[in-house]
């Protein structure tokens, strides 16, 4: 091994045929976008912004709108994949709270709990996202 981050071995070890797992296939979110940029795709990415987004993976949260909409810019450009399924869990959410707040006027409380199912809120927002925005709701 080189020590570069995309060749490191998984924590957990090896997969079923004995091989090493990449570290690159279980991660997730910032370090899957730092992974990608350390295994070769750096002529897309700046080098401030690898700067920005090696620094923010160590964060759990992050609080700056400005810094959320760099990440945001940068994780397009890294992962296509992951910008869109960010864009349908922002909608879903969208949607979602929208027919909640709907079904509580009505009385059925336990629709609190779609709140919590952020799978739910992906679904509504892929569905929708894949539908022409004629038949989009008013919410969004």
């Amino acid at each position: 091994m080189t020590g570069c981050a995309a060749e490191a071995e998984h924590p957990r070890g090896r997969n079923v045929r004995g091989a090493p797992i990449p570290a690159e296939k279980h991660a997730h979110g910032w370090n899957a976008a730092w992974a990608l940029c350390a295994k070769g795709s750096r002529e897309v990415v700046a080098r401030e912004e690898r700067a920005i987004l090696k620094l923010s993976c160590s964060f759990s949260v992050i609080r700056s709108p400005t810094l959320v909409r760099t990440l945001c810019r940068i994780i397009s450009l890294v992962l296509p994949s992951l910008a869109r399924r960010v864009q349908a869990l922002q909608l879903g959410l969208r949607v979602v709270e929208e027919r909640v707040r709907q079904v509580l006027s009505l009385g059925y409380y336990q629709a609190l709990e779609w709140l919590k199912d952020i799978s739910l809120a992906l679904r509504v927002g892929l569905s929708l996202m894949n539908v022409p925005k004629a038949y989009w709701p008013e919410v969004t």
